[in-house]
């Protein structure tokens, strides 16, 4: 299966220290005024990091670093189907540790399941091999990182990482010039070694690019069409440029998704993963002495 970006399946280990340090420092954690007041001494607890609900876990890499100094006991990896009371790890740290990195933990093992898990159940709704799920930018500011790597561990594919990473000329970028197929053929000329990829709302529009601009095209997105009229534009694509990577997308959802699983697409890009996704219910649990 051809993809078009690199994949993030792991998250750096430098910038997961970095963002794990400003989400501690954001939580005042080290200046805990209730922990500070409640623990007399700091004597290792046991705790058990516990599902509420059934999910796709995603947040290995998360736990293995917070707790990098103390015992922790991963029994459910990424990608893994959970139950509802079913035990993702077990921990031995230090109690005003624990009680302080609880919600930074639970904060990110939650959000990122519920991606993991929402991007699970689109792939078995398209139930189609060929069509990869693809994410979108359409992430949460500062933590886009980590919704992307959670996409993939749910089974998902992830487009362009940023503005930089390669181009996508849409609706609003044809408004600003009035030869946008001039504008293709220049950006090809000028960035022979980044993706170009452009935004088709309808047959003509396509028509007339494939008509006008002679550079290789690396991916054409059908925005907003049914069926049928992606059929149609899918089938130019294919005879004009056969290596072209298709994608679909623009108001489909669960419900709709397969009506489209019968299309020779390789993507289908979904908002929804990441802007839409529930977190899931995750508990720390302390035990008693």
């Amino acid at each position: 299966m051809k993809q078009l970006y690199e994949q993030h399946k792991t998250l750096d280990k430098n910038f997961l220290i970095k963002k794990i340090d400003e989400f501690i420092l954001e939580d005042k954690a080290n200046n805990d005024i209730t922990t500070k007041h409640l623990t007399q001494n700091n004597d290792k607890r046991l705790a058990y990091i516990v599902c509420e609900e059934a999910m796709i876990f995603a947040g290995e890499q998360i736990l293995k670093h917070i707790f990098e100094n103390d015992k922790c006991e991963i029994y459910k990896q990424d990608g893994k189907k959970c139950e509802s009371g079913d035990i993702i790890a077990e921990v031995q740290a230090p109690q005003e540790y624990l009680l302080t990195r609880e919600r930074i933990v639970l904060n990110l093992l939650q959000r990122l399941s519920g991606i993991a898990t929402l991007t699970a159940q689109y792939i078995t709704a398209v139930n189609n091999d060929e069509i990869k799920i693809l994410d979108t930018r359409k992430t949460t500011p500062g933590l886009r990182a980590f919704e992307k790597y959670a996409v993939t561990v749910g089974g998902g594919y992830n487009h362009r990482m940023d503005l930089e990473m390669g181009s996508m000329f849409k609706d609003n970028h044809f408004i600003l010039s009035t030869q946008f197929t001039n504008l293709i053929q220049t950006f090809s000329d000028q960035h022979p070694n980044k993706k170009l990829q452009i935004e088709v709302d309808d047959y003509k529009q396509l028509t007339s690019i494939c008509s006008n601009i002679s550079c290789k095209l690396d991916a054409v997105l059908l925005d907003n069409m049914n069926p049928d009229e992606a059929r149609q534009c899918i089938n130019l694509i294919r005879k004009t440029y056969p290596s072209c990577f298709i994608e679909l997308s623009g108001g489909i959802n669960l419900n709709t998704i397969g009506n489209f699983k019968s299309l020779d697409l390789d993507g289908i890009s979904i908002g929804a993963l990441t802007h839409q996704a529930q977190s899931k219910n995750i508990k720390l649990e302390i035990q008693k002495i």
